[in-house]
This record gives structure tokens, sequence and C-alpha cells, in this order.
């Protein structure tokens, strides 16, 4: 009987590690998945503000040009 005793202990202890490994190893998984989306969302940022910048710049150029041209016909 005391055989039979210690085979339930050694079950129960043997699945609860595979229960806790079970987690660590989804934690895991999650986090990465987390890790990846951060990424995703920072190249997007990036990427939308680089082409705010280059919006604005191209504004800007096109003020400019329009209004140089302005006073040049001005003083034609």
């Amino acid at each position: 009987m005391q055989g039979d005793a210690n085979f339930g202990q050694t079950t129960t202890s043997t699945g609860i590690g595979e229960s806790e490994s079970n987690e660590i190893h989804r934690f895991e998984l999650l986090r990465n998945e987390l890790m990846e989306l951060e990424k995703r969302v920072r190249r997007s940022t990036d990427q939308y503000e680089n082409e705010e910048v280059c919006l604005m710049l191209f504004n800007s150029s096109y003020n400019s040009f329009f209004l140089h041209a302005i006073r040049v016909s001005t003083y034609a």
C-alpha cells in the first residue's frame, strides 16, 4: 500500500509541475506576442510621423514657391 500512496503523490506533484511549466510557457508566448505588437505600433507610429513631416515640408516648400511666384509676377 505504501507504494500506491507514493505513486499518487508523484502523479499529483508531476501534474502540478507540468501545469506550472505550461503556464510559464503560455506567459512567455504572450509576452513575445506583446513585444511584437509593441514593435509594430512603434513602426506604424514612426511611419505616420515621417509622413506628417514630409507633408509639412512639401506644403512649406509649395507655399514658399507660390509666394515667390506671386512676388515675381507682381514686379514684372
